[in-house]
């Protein structure tokens, strides 16, 4: 799966990272879950590749509405995704019903991480799905320069 930016920067979604996406929401039968966006980005900068998705780190909280993802448990990934070449590229998470959209408070908590100088990762993709049909409720952002920026589904 491939999104385009008005910019015309782009994120493909390899089909295992979103089979693993869409396999954590079904494995929670009701309520939010999420976990971490890992892959590559092109020389330019210009293409983003989510390779992989964690679950929720082993501590994270679970509400009907909510989530908030804990690192217990994702580090030693990142570690060995790192020494594969491989980088923290953002997150994901689920919505109940159809809503695969993200929040006021989504969005400020990736303006946090695209601030942090612990994620080091200035520009943040989020990947949101709708809990009643992740595989076509799904919607891809990233957060530049403190905005969101909204991407359009393509194929590849």
């Amino acid at each position: 799966m491939i999104w385009t930016s008005k910019l015309g920067i782009k994120v493909i979604v390899v089909d295992d990272a979103l089979s693993s996406i869409t396999g954590f929401v079904s494995a929670r039968r009701s309520g939010e879950t999420g976990g971490i966006l890992i892959g590559r980005y092109s020389d330019d900068l210009s293409v983003a590749t989510i390779e992989s998705a964690t679950g929720p780190g082993s501590k994270s909280l679970f509400g009907a509405f909510s989530f908030i993802r804990k690192t217990s448990g994702l580090q030693k990934e990142l570690n060995c995704a790192f020494a594969l070449g491989r980088y923290y590229l953002g997150e994901w998470h689920c919505h109940p019903g159809e809503n695969h959209f993200p929040s006021r408070q989504d969005v400020r908590q990736m303006q946090a991480i695209a601030r942090s100088k612990e994620y080091n990762c200035p520009e943040p993709i989020l990947i949101v799905l709708g809990r009643d049909n992740p595989g076509e409720l799904i919607s891809t952002f990233a957060i530049s320069n403190d905005k969101l920026v909204i991407f359009e589904r393509g194929q590849f």
